[in-house]
């Protein structure tokens, strides 16, 4: 009995002290994309694409994205993210946004991620996260009806914004 729960202890340790390489890998992906912005930002492209009166709303993303890297490799360290086995429902749901957002505004290369992602998500089909809203934690549905509220807000706004400034 004792030896059993050795094993049991060395193996939440084994979890414990894993390293979570995805997540780290999340976070310098968006410290690489940062330096992409502030090389963009530098190398006079800025003013071809967007004009010199916008430079500020460049230096603006790389700052966020920045910020957004540096806090997402802090709590990777931390371990305040935990390693998580991905969600191919949400591959699968993405992939068949993506493929017609593609086909709509002439970008196939939005349409071959959504295809990949849709692959992604049918292969491992067996292993899709089904979960029900009563099954849901109060944390977890009120974090799910905040996302709601905050992308409804947003696509609205946005939709105020198109009608405002296309009416000129």
């Amino acid at each position: 009995m004792n030896n059993l729960n050795k094993q049991k202890n060395n193996h939440f340790e084994k979890q414990k002290n894993e390293k979570n390489i995805s997540a780290y890998l999340v976070g310098i992906g968006l410290l690489v994309l940062a330096l992409g912005v502030l090389i963009f930002y530098f190398m006079g492209s800025v003013d071809s694409v967007a004009g010199s009166s916008h430079k500020w709303i460049i230096l603006s993303v790389f700052i966020l994205i920045l910020l957004l890297g540096i806090l997402f490799v802090y709590l990777a360290y931390t371990g305040k993210i935990k390693k998580q086995d991905p969600d191919y429902r949400a591959f699968f749901i993405m992939g068949i946004t993506w493929i017609p957002v593609g086909i709509v505004i002439n970008n196939y290369g939005i349409s071959a991620m959504g295809l990949i992602f849709m692959i992604t998500g049918l292969v491992n089909k067996d292993k899709w996260k089904k979960q029900k809203w009563s099954e849901l934690s109060d944390e977890k549905k009120r974090l799910k009806l905040l996302i709601i509220l905050f992308l409804g807000a947003s696509m609205l706004l946005g939709l105020i914004m198109y009608l405002i400034f296309n009416n000129k």
